[in-house]
């Protein structure tokens, strides 16, 4: 697991045999080192024989292909954004589009991500579609039928639309219908103070609270009846597979790409038209006076989870990679 610059150190667990390295060890500023990003990655890839570099995010293409001219090293570029986001950054664009022609693979995490990567671009690479694991949980999930917790997870950031969310929450307790349901907010970030300035100014205090990230989300998952996402953008937003296998029905935005690849409309969760907080209103008002239809979709959830577990989608980069299936116990050599 090699970094472009910073430390190498994780806040998750890693197994021991993965070993970690970084082109830079302290954050710096790249515009005056892309040379020797590519001389140090190249020296990488020769020192080390790397038969497969995996690029995680379309604009380290920048780097990688020129790095791995002469050598005989597999590129695949690993998207986690979609195609139509380049949060500013037109270089992330340019890198996209040379990805698709000189790296061997592009994988992106969604089909529509996929067919948008085919029509925008001059691909010569694989492009094909692999979505995100999530582990599958250690236990048989029972869902709270009392809870009157609505969860929604993520960074406190202009992305995941906390503000629309809040907008749509005021709608909500304004109808005075739903009795004493609770929305709870779990996550950091950049626009925390104006956030909590909407919910105080919205008065809605009594009603909405906001938790600090946690790695332990899933006692989150465990107390919570729904599961809200009002994400302007996303690539394949882990909350909502999170949410799906611990069997908690979803309403969320049908952005451009993610959701509708995980929830199963109307079946484990409700899709709404994108920014329109009356309709999210409208959606969890619902679901949240319907506790049988709670129910039903909690079930459903769990079924529909299954599909992300990360044994499935081992199976999958395997198949890519033309590796072993992880159950026979055979390891690869050579990649990073």
């Amino acid at each position: 697991m090699l970094g472009l610059m910073g430390s190498a150190d994780s806040d998750f667990p890693i197994h021991d045999r993965v070993r970690r390295a970084s082109l830079f060890p302290r954050r710096l500023q790249m515009t005056h080192r892309y040379a020797l990003a590519i001389y140090r990655l190249r020296k990488f890839i020769r020192s080390h024989s790397i038969d497969v570099l995996v690029i995680v995010e379309s604009s380290l293409a920048l780097f990688a292909i020129p790095a791995g001219i002469g050598f005989s090293t597999r590129l695949i570029c690993w998207e986690h954004f979609n195609f139509l986001v380049d949060v500013g950054r037109k270089k992330r664009t340019l890198a996209r589009h040379l990805a698709a022609l000189f790296s061997d693979d592009v994988v992106t995490l969604t089909e529509r991500d996929q067919s948008i990567w085919r029509r925008k671009t001059l691909a010569r690479a694989n492009i094909c579609a692999i979505a995100n694991p999530s582990a599958k949980l250690p236990f048989e999930r029972i869902y709270p039928e009392k809870s009157k917790t609505v969860l929604a997870v993520g960074r406190l950031s202009y992305q995941k639309g906390f503000d629309i969310l809040i907008e749509s929450w005021a709608h909500v307790v304004k109808r005075n219908i739903c009795g004493d349901w609770k929305l709870v907010i779990v996550g950091s970030g950049e626009l925390q103070q104006e956030i909590e300035r909407q919910i105080q100014e919205s008065g809605l205090r009594s009603s909405v609270s906001i938790r600090p990230a946690t790695i332990d989300i899933n006692s989150e998952y465990d107390h919570a009846a729904i599961v809200c996402c009002s994400s302007r953008y996303e690539g394949l937003p882990m909350v909502l597979i999170e949410a799906q296998q611990h069997g908690v029905p979803v309403v969320s935005f049908d952005i451009d790409t993610g959701p509708r690849e995980i929830i199963v409309d109307n079946e484990t969760g409700v899709l709404v038209p994108a920014g329109d907080p009356a309709a999210l209103a409208d959606a969890l008002c619902a679901l949240m006076l319907d506790e049988s239809r709670r129910r039903e979709m909690s079930t459903n959830a769990v079924l529909n989870g299954a599909r992300f577990d990360t044994d499935v989608i081992m199976e999958r980069w395997c198949r890519l990679l033309a590796l072993p299936s992880p159950a026979s116990g055979l390891t690869a050599r050579g990649a990073v």
